[in-house]
């Protein structure tokens, strides 16, 4: 019987280089935990896409294993911005590796577990390689190019928010010379147009990707949801389809439920666990405060909440979460927003019988 044999690699993001490091073995065969780290192949190569091609064949030829490539070879990495973003979509290309994406506070508490005392870029790598061999994470799918840059153009849009209410607040403090004043309008007004610039760039890419126009537009017809938060949703989340199951969509958001217990005397209050997306959580808040006025479906959602004795922010969060798994629910159907949907089924189903 023929061996399969497959491998973990760590790969370490700085700015103009990375590091690279794999654990090799057979398939089914049980994790050894004691593996020596100065055992654990490691080289350093130039964040570039030759530096990428390169370390792809470095591990082809130590490797040796048959096409297709990614069937044999995973890698995890820190999800740690643009560098490790850029040097995913170069080692993808060309059908390369299957590729892991981790949040840093994981490998941090796996290095805290293995008592390392040491904390390098190569060791960072191997560490990573060792991770994945024990842990084994979920492979991510790479969003296509269309979800990326609108994701692009949403985060230069919030840049310039930023900016705008930052100077909005400096141009409103007193005792400021009418020159300063001056400089400080004209400079709002830039950002104004800035902002409008990439929302006219947001619209044309819409318009050039109907399926994209199609799911705006149909998250559109909730009431609360208006074209920038759904624009909002989309950039963050992608396409909400991918979502197998209703949960996890709040978990994304860092909106699921997070406890604290500890044997009979220690209880803490259930929050919201913020592992996830705070971009999302930050443009849902005003959103969710709109339809708890004025969407009936949430309205009666959010006062039930509050009889139960909720405070109104924690009843403010369940609606955000609810607006979540409702948008995931209307693109995965197809059907736009009915506010009496369910009404109309009770009644359809009452005439049947």
């Amino acid at each position: 019987m023929t061996k399969t044999l497959t491998a973990w690699t760590g790969i370490d993001v700085s700015k103009n280089t990375f590091d690279i490091a794999y654990v090799s073995t057979e398939k089914g065969v049980p994790f050894e935990k004691d593996i020596p780290f100065h055992r654990i192949p490691a080289r350093k190569f130039p964040r570039t896409l030759t530096g990428a091609e390169d370390a792809l064949t470095w591990l082809d030829e130590a490797l040796g294993f048959p096409e297709p490539f990614k069937e044999h070879v995973w890698v995890v990495m820190e999800d740690c911005g643009r560098y490790a973003e850029e040097l995913r979509l170069w080692l993808s290309m060309n059908k390369g590796p299957s590729i892991c994406m981790i949040t840093p506070s994981l490998t941090a508490a796996y290095a805290k577990s293995r008592g390392l005392r040491n904390k390098t870029d190569r060791v960072d790598a191997r560490l990573l390689a060792l991770f994945g061999q024990e842990r084994k994470p979920k492979i991510q799918t790479i969003p296509s190019r269309t979800y990326q840059i609108l994701k692009d153009l949403w985060r230069c849009r919030q840049e310039y928010v930023e900016l705008q209410v930052a100077e909005g607040n400096r141009a409103g403090q007193p005792l400021q010379i009418e020159a300063v004043q001056k400089i400080r309008k004209k400079h709002l007004k830039e950002l104004q147009d800035h902002i409008d610039r990439v929302e006219k760039e947001i619209k044309k890419l819409l318009n050039r990707t109907p399926k994209l126009k199609k799911d705006v537009d149909l998250l559109c017809t909730i009431k609360g949801i208006g074209f920038l938060t759904a624009v909002m949703v989309i950039a963050e989340m992608g396409d909400l389809r991918r979502f197998a199951r209703s949960r996890q969509v709040g978990a994304f958001a860092g909106l699921n439920p997070s406890k604290f217990e500890s044997g009979t005397s220690v209880k803490k209050t259930t929050i919201i666990s913020r592992k996830g997306s705070a971009v999302l959580r930050a443009g849902l808040y005003m959103p969710a405060l709109t339809a708890c006025r004025f969407n009936e479906q949430m309205k009666t959602f959010y006062e039930r909440l509050i009889r139960k004795g909720k405070s109104k922010k924690a009843a403010v969060v369940a609606v955000m979460r609810k607006l979540l798994v409702l948008m995931r629910a209307i693109l995965k159907t197809g059907v736009p927003y009915q506010e009496d949907f369910q009404k109309c089924a009770s009644a359809e189903k009452m005439c049947k019988t």
